[in-house]
């Protein structure tokens, strides 16, 4: 597919990924962006998404539904797809296996950044539906999320425990969780759907706390 165009977007190199095929691409006005092609029947609120701004998740540029172009330039499947700002990080599953995992002052930064990054995305209605490791890319060791709102009828409780996860798995070891963080993470991974809170809520307490030393 190195050449051809999905839309205006002529494809240069494969970024990989698992929930449709990413690519690093380049714009009718030479940019250099990422490009997601979806599956057939993908319908992203691309408006919606392009409201999100946080410096947690990934700028949504433009993007198409299937269909939206009468089959000229879809995705390899017919699907749509969706246009995103070229984030220069690593997924945060290959940062741990190749650093070890966060811990102290490094946790807390990453687990507020991603508890502001689904508060934001909920914020505009939507919701992530996948979020895990392979989807938090780190920045020069601040989290920004990418892939979100291609879940159909994702549910925003559901982010809430996967931010939980995540954090557990930057942590490797519960135990190694900063003690203020720790009822917060609790919570958030209860099977109780009533016992987590709104991302925002999630964001607030997070925020207030002390960042540890390290």
């Amino acid at each position: 597919m190195i050449g051809e165009h999905i839309g205006p977007y002529r494809l240069l190199t494969s970024l990989g990924g698992a929930a449709g095929a990413v690519h690093r691409a380049t714009g009718p006005d030479g940019r250099d962006v990422a490009i997601r092609a979806l599956p057939a029947g993908a319908a992203p609120d691309i408006a919606r998404m392009r409201e999100v701004r946080s410096p947690y998740v990934v700028d949504v540029l433009d993007g198409a539904a299937a269909g939206d172009l009468d089959g000229a330039g879809d995705g390899p499947d017919g699907g749509g797809y969706v246009v995103s700002r070229l984030v220069p990080g690593r997924p945060l599953a290959d940062a741990v296996a190749e650093r070890g995992p966060l811990a102290g002052a490094a946790l807390h930064r990453t687990a507020l950044g991603l508890a502001k990054a689904i508060a934001a995305i909920h914020d505009a209605g939507l919701a992530h539906g996948d979020l895990h490791p392979g989807t938090v890319l780190l920045v020069d060791d601040a989290p920004v999320v990418v892939d979100f709102g291609l879940v159909p009828g994702a549910d925003p409780a559901d982010d809430v425990r996967g931010w939980a996860a995540v954090v557990l798995f930057a942590a490797v070891d519960p135990t190694a969780v900063p003690a203020g963080l720790r009822p917060l993470v609790e919570a958030a991974a209860s099977a109780d759907r009533a016992a987590r809170r709104e991302a925002a809520e999630l964001a607030a307490a997070a925020a207030l706390l002390e960042p540890p030393p390290g």
